[in-house]
């Protein structure tokens, strides 16, 4: 975003021309269904990224290991969804981030606790 930001000023310097840019002000979103009972326990994740585009894409950490791509690199979106079944008993911090280039930014997240 900052590359283009950057092309579009030095565009407009050059061409005498205005423009507006407008970012997302949405926040992201992350919710699931259960959040606690018994292994083997699936979980139903909906999210999105509020409206923002990510160069990675979105992703969910489980907290057991394992991650998913919730929405497309290069694309925003709102209310996916995507199952993970958790096989084991215990407390999962699953987190909901936005892949950048070099960084990832943390978006969301909620706990799931298996018994």
């Amino acid at each position: 975003m900052r590359f283009i930001s950057a092309l579009l000023v030095a565009a407009a310097a050059v061409t005498g021309a205005y423009f507006s840019m407008s970012e997302a002000t949405s926040a992201a979103s992350l919710t699931a269904s259960p959040v606690q009972g018994k292994a083997p326990l699936k979980v139903t994740f909906s999210g999105g990224s509020g409206g923002k585009v990510y160069f990675g894409g979105i992703m969910i950490d489980f907290g057991d290991g394992e991650q998913s791509l919730l929405c497309d690199p290069g694309r925003s979106c709102k209310d996916k969804a995507i199952s993970h079944t958790y096989a084991k008993a215990g407390t999962y911090r699953v987190r909901l981030y936005g892949r950048g280039e070099g960084e990832n930014s943390s978006l969301a997240r909620v706990t799931i606790t298996v018994n």
